[in-house]
């Protein structure tokens, strides 16, 4: 199972080339998910109601809540990383996919490329 970030969603629905990555993952059998944290982000711009149909069937439902342990873990990655104010949402993102032992497919590589020396793996 793979994360989702908010910009891969996006990126399917107006098909960008993460597409054909996405495509590749499936035929080899990967399933793929989003924490609910994109999921809300997704859902604030630009979505409407045939996109987010579209995605909710994509992703099968695989909508992950955002648990205490997900807060906890957000939070130790937020203080190692320096407080930014920019990432507390990159913190939350990676928490969720980092505590379920799950890779984060991503365009913004660059941003989560902070929490891979915490075990954060990038797909």
């Amino acid at each position: 199972m793979i994360q989702l970030d908010t910009n891969v969603l996006i990126g399917i629905l107006t098909g960008h080339p993460i597409v054909a990555q996405v495509r590749q993952l499936q035929v080899e059998g990967i399933s793929f998910a989003c924490s609910a944290v994109v999921w809300a982000e997704f859902l604030n711009g630009p979505a409407d109601e045939r996109s987010i149909h579209l995605m909710d069937s994509f992703l099968e439902g695989r909508i992950l809540a955002f648990e205490r342990e997900d807060a906890a873990l957000a939070v130790r990655l937020f203080n190692v990383t320096g407080r930014k104010r920019g990432l507390r949402f990159d913190c939350m993102v990676a928490a969720s996919a980092l505590r379920r032992g799950q890779s984060l497919l991503t365009l913004n590589r660059d941003d989560f490329e902070t929490f891979v020396k915490a075990g954060l793996v990038l797909a």
